[in-house]
């Protein structure tokens, strides 16, 4: 039992996010990353152990400073099969983004937290806090201060600016100087012009004919997403041979299992938001098998249960 508590206390992090860096550093340039290091399945499952990001980060500030880190916030777009991500951007404007922000940390009893003060308007002042031995290094806090622009960035803010421990920076993609904290980065502040009129939802983006084999797949699953699919019928369907869907997918460093979750997540996730669904109903409608599997796969995939994912979305 004691070992079982102390494994439930160690600190995990969003597979999701981890992918996003691993696979935005691989772009900006691979000596940012350890060698051999490749993106995480975030398909296959919402966490892992957080000591595998904080090495990540570790490593890429030591290489390349403050810059490469703070543009990945800029990639967050790319999160799109994510149901949080997606429950983050349906927030009504940026005051309910940022109590968003802090319902998500505590929901997940991160260790490290941001505290935001968005009582003025167009303005973030954020301070990390933490509640563990080892506070967050500054590769951690530059980190979660770009993915913070990043979100409002994507929610439809314009003009906006970060400052972070003498950094001062608006577009991060200008410049490939190399720049370093010059004291710890517990405070920022994030400010912006204006935001464009939110439609809310920003779900997936239409996909065209050349698109990425994992998202063509994605949206061949969710038209039909009470069917239960086979990579036989898959392959059929996107005119792939079984063997030459399997290897596409796994360019991408996903399996058809993980694709199929993530196709079956993203549709429960919308049909928890609608709240109009019974929970009883919603699994069928994703093609489970029973009840209980979806529970399963939906925690497993979205690290909350359905029950509490619908109360999150719902408040928005």
């Amino acid at each position: 039992m004691a070992a079982r508590r102390k494994a439930n206390s160690e600190p995990f992090a969003s597979t999701a996010l981890v992918a996003l860096l691993v696979r935005t550093l691989h772009r900006i340039d691979a000596s940012l990353l350890p060698a051999g290091v490749t993106p995480p399945d975030e398909l296959a499952a919402a966490t892992l152990p957080s000591i595998e990001k904080r090495a990540l980060l570790q490593h890429a500030y030591g290489r390349g400073g403050a810059m490469p880190l703070l543009q990945v916030g800029e990639s967050i777009g790319e999160m799109r099969t994510q149901p949080l991500a997606q429950a983050l951007l349906r927030a009504r404007d940026t005051d309910a983004l940022a109590t968003q922000w802090t319902r998500l940390e505590q929901y997940h009893h991160a260790q490290h937290r941001v505290h935001i003060d968005y009582s003025k308007a167009g303005l973030w002042l954020c301070t990390r806090r933490w509640s563990s031995i080892v506070p967050p290094s500054d590769a951690e806090n530059i980190f979660i201060a770009g993915l913070m622009r990043g979100l409002l960035l994507h929610f439809g803010c314009s003009g906006v600016t970060l400052r972070v421990a003498d950094i001062e920076t608006s577009r991060p993609r200008s410049g490939t100087a190399q720049v370093f904290a010059s004291q710890p980065t517990l405070s920022w502040e994030l400010r912006w012009a204006t935001v464009q009129p939110h439609a809310g939802g920003h779900g997936p983006a239409p996909l065209s004919a050349d698109a990425p084999w994992v998202e063509r797949l994605m949206q061949l699953l969710g038209d039909d997403p009470a069917r239960v699919w086979t990579l036989a019928q898959a392959g059929q369907a996107l005119q792939r041979s079984s063997r030459t869907l399997q290897r596409e997918l796994q360019r991408c460093g996903h399996t058809f299992s993980s694709v199929v979750r993530a196709a079956r997540t993203r549709e429960a996730a919308r049909l928890l938001a609608q709240g109009e669904t019974a929970l009883a109903d919603i699994g069928y409608c994703c093609g489970y098998a029973d009840q209980a599997h979806f529970q399963r796969d939906f925690r497993r995939a979205v690290n909350m249960t359905p029950k509490a994912y619908r109360r999150s979305a719902i408040g928005l």
